[in-house]
């Protein structure tokens, strides 16, 4: 849903956020994945911190996923 919400503010996915929301495309129409990206960018602000580790958690929106992520390693 990061990725979602990140398209949501125009910018563009990742090479490791591309095949996931290429995937939801196929079964979830544009206004739906926009629309699920901003209720995570918006709960995200208020209750990431309880749900992810933090390193997850403070990453802000502007910032992607990527397949060199130090967090993923």
């Amino acid at each position: 849903m990061h990725a979602a919400a990140r398209q949501v503010q125009g910018l563009e996915p990742s090479d490791l956020e591309r095949e996931p929301l290429d995937v939801r495309g196929a079964f979830v129409d544009a206004e739906e994945i926009a629309a699920c990206g901003r209720v995570y960018a918006d709960a995200s602000a208020r209750t990431a911190a309880s749900l992810f580790p933090e390193q997850i958690a403070a990453r802000p929106v502007e910032t992607p996923s990527t397949l060199d992520d130090p967090v993923r390693r």
